[in-house]
């Protein structure tokens, strides 16, 4: 047989599988049709699930490159008659200071200033002796200022020579415990608590 024959059969229609044939043709297209819907809604959603991921994981990597961390300081040098309390952001990004309390016998305070001003003794010495303390320097509330990352802010600062000063901080500031709450540029808040 010809091949010309079996063409020259369908399209004069003479052939009774040429229904047959035409429904199978257009079965088997309909069903690459939905197959290639179907690819394409997969690689689509996938897509978007991959895009997803990927903008997490750059938001958490952006939020932990600028994540600040921040401790507290007690330095004591005696031969240098210095004696510092200080915080320090040993973080990659600033920390917005919201709010210190330095606690002291079961009593809480927003700086080492009024601290003082609420023990009879300290208070009494700091009148009777206010040249001795004009040299002790104390960063009065520092709550709601930026720390720069690897920056440092002294909460109190003695650089003197008098010894009955240094022998009051000395007694009076270890065993005092400072909370700090504290947020990065993102406002995630962070909580840092040190006994000096």
């Amino acid at each position: 047989m010809n091949i010309n024959y079996f063409f020259k059969i369908i399209e004069e229609g003479q052939s009774a599988m040429s229904p047959i044939i035409s429904a199978l043709i257009q079965f088997v297209s309909l069903m690459f049709a939905g197959v290639t819907v179907f690819v394409s809604y997969k690689t689509l959603k996938h897509q978007r699930e991959h895009n997803t991921k990927s903008i997490r994981h750059q938001i958490e990597h952006d939020i932990k490159s600028v994540k600040p961390f921040i401790n507290v300081d007690s330095h004591l040098t005696p031969e240098e008659h210095l004696y510092r309390v200080r915080l320090e952001n040993h973080g990659l990004g600033p920390a917005f200071l919201e709010k210190i309390q330095i606690f002291f016998n079961g009593n809480d305070f927003p700086s080492f200033d009024q601290m003082f001003e609420t023990s009879p003794l300290i208070k009494s010495e700091r009148s009777q002796f206010r040249k001795e303390w004009s040299h002790v320097i104390f960063h009065d509330g520092p709550a709601g200022h930026w720390l720069k990352a690897s920056g440092e802010m002294n909460l109190l600062l003695y650089n003197g020579d008098f010894t009955r000063i240094y022998g009051t901080l000395k007694g009076t500031i270890p065993g005092c415990q400072v909370d700090i709450t504290y947020s990065d540029i993102y406002g995630n808040k962070f909580f840092a608590s040190e006994v000096i």
